[in-house]
């Protein structure tokens, strides 16, 4: 059985990354560290002081907000990370100051990982779009990744399980 969607119970985690990921019984990864967490559908926040702001989206980036779509966001950077062996993000940008004109240009993350399946890359850039209300929820990420690793599975056998 699968945890509860983290949007079912209206929280905002803030800090999605590998980072944050414990990997549990049959491998299943969870996410932990809740402490940038908050309770409701939307949070502003009057500064961005102490966050990671490698992992924020352009919305927060320039109002200082957060919603299960900036979640999203961060999924995506997370899953980049995951495929690229746990690299930090824009390592090769100075400071933040440099990442925030670069993801507010419309900029992304580009993929030089051969592991990254096709399918999972292109459910990243949906992530990523720029505009929040384009991005896919939560459920329609794991309906997509259940959808392709139900396929997989099927073509390994009867006796193969992997998500």
């Amino acid at each position: 059985m699968r945890g509860i969607p983290v949007t079912d119970v209206e929280i905002i985690h803030r800090d999605i990354a590998a980072r944050n990921t414990l990997i549990g019984k049959n491998n299943t990864a969870k996410i932990s560290d809740f402490g940038l967490s908050c309770l409701g559908a939307q949070k502003k926040e009057k500064t961005l002081k102490k966050v990671p702001v490698r992992y924020l989206a352009p919305e927060t980036l320039q109002t200082r907000s957060y919603t299960t779509k900036t979640d999203v966001w961060t999924f995506g950077i997370y899953m980049w990370e995951v495929f690229h062996d746990g690299m930090t993000p824009y390592d090769e940008f100075p400071n933040t100051a440099a990442i925030r004109k670069f993801v507010l240009a419309g900029n992304r993350l580009n993929n030089e990982s051969d592991k990254y399946p096709e399918y999972l890359w292109t459910l990243t850039q949906e992530c990523w779009k720029q505009n929040g209300a384009d991005r896919p929820t939560f459920e329609a990420i794991a309906a997509t990744i259940d959808s392709q690793m139900e396929d997989y599975n099927e073509s390994r056998g009867p006796f193969w399980k992997f998500w």
